[in-house]
């Protein structure tokens, strides 16, 4: 008969669940690996910021004070097809037939993917009219300077438009330096 009341009180105060937002964990941001290039970095958790960073309140204006929700997969946009699509582009200018193709469009999705989460223009430019052309730009800027900062062998005939975020051509290639791609061999 114990045993049965003691059943009873368990049905009859339910232990509360805890809210939705208590449940969830915060995901974190994804992690800079050792093959990625010196700059430009993939961000990190503003939260883990050194309290100098946030000194002068620059800090604020720019990023959110935590990460906000992750890219969604109803939104429309897949950075992962845009940076391989850029990836590609730069293959395609400079007639390659051996890049690490992966690694770079990895990197590429990483950092978009923590810069959704972070930066309060990229996420607002993502979210708003013409994100497909902001994230093209966005990309091919980050890998024209991904490439010369890591010190790839064909990074200086990568088009100066790049940077800018154009989109590499093999005309926009000046002719005097077109002896040194692969193909010209």
């Amino acid at each position: 008969m114990t045993a049965l009341t003691a059943n009873n009180s368990m049905r009859s105060h339910p232990k509360k669940s805890p809210s939705p937002k208590a449940r969830e964990l915060p995901l974190p941001l994804p992690r800079s690996k050792r093959s990625d290039p010196p700059l430009p970095r993939i961000p990190t958790d503003p939260r883990t910021w050194h309290e100098s960073r946030h000194a002068f309140g620059w800090a604020t204006h720019r990023f959110f004070t935590r990460p906000q929700s992750p890219w969604s997969h109803d939104h429309g946009l897949a950075p992962e097809i845009v940076a391989a699509c850029v990836v590609r582009e730069v293959m395609l200018a400079l007639d390659l037939r051996r890049f690490p193709q992966h690694r770079w469009a990895d990197w590429l999705t990483r950092r978009a993917h923590a810069l959704y989460r972070v930066e309060k223009k990229f996420r607002a430019r993502m979210d708003g009219a013409h994100e497909r052309e902001y994230c093209y730009t966005y990309m091919r800027h980050w890998l024209y300077i991904g490439l010369h900062k890591s010190r790839w062998k064909y990074a200086d005939l990568l088009p100066e438009e790049m940077h800018a975020g154009h989109p590499p051509t093999r005309d926009s290639i000046v002719s005097w330096k077109r002896w040194r791609l692969p193909s010209a061999a």
